[in-house]
């Protein structure tokens, strides 16, 4: 679109800006992660992709905390316990310390056994 109507180009990251001023890091190994070391010597994590976001903390009062800072900054929605984000489902067990990704099977109409040329 930028190439087609020969429109300027800019970008914004007010959102790492905002976290930065307020304490934030800017994790070293994923760009979208940022973390902070809390009073209690936790850390509390975020990870931000486009408008989609997970806080990771070892106390609810702490994501709590950040939560409230950011909903008076930005219009959000709180989800609550994560259950889907990116179109992904995230499964936890937490009495066996599991978190996991499942991978659903789909079923591919082209490989099945009766295969009449069609898709």
């Amino acid at each position: 679109m930028a190439t087609l109507y020969d429109l300027e180009l800019e970008q914004l990251d007010v959102k790492t800006t905002f976290l930065e001023d307020r304490g934030y890091t800017k994790s070293a190994y994923d760009s979208y992660v940022y973390h902070q070391r809390l009073a209690n010597d936790f850390h509390i994590y975020l990870s931000l992709y486009v408008d989609d976001m997970l806080i990771a903390a070892k106390k609810m009062s702490d994501i709590n905390g950040l939560k409230e800072l950011l909903k008076r900054e930005f219009e959000m929605k709180d989800l609550g316990t994560t259950k889907r984000i990116l179109g992904m489902e995230i499964l936890r067990d937490r009495k066996a310390g599991i978190l996991y990704l499942p991978q659903k099977k789909s079923r591919n109409r082209a490989s099945s056994t009766k295969n009449d040329g069609k898709l």
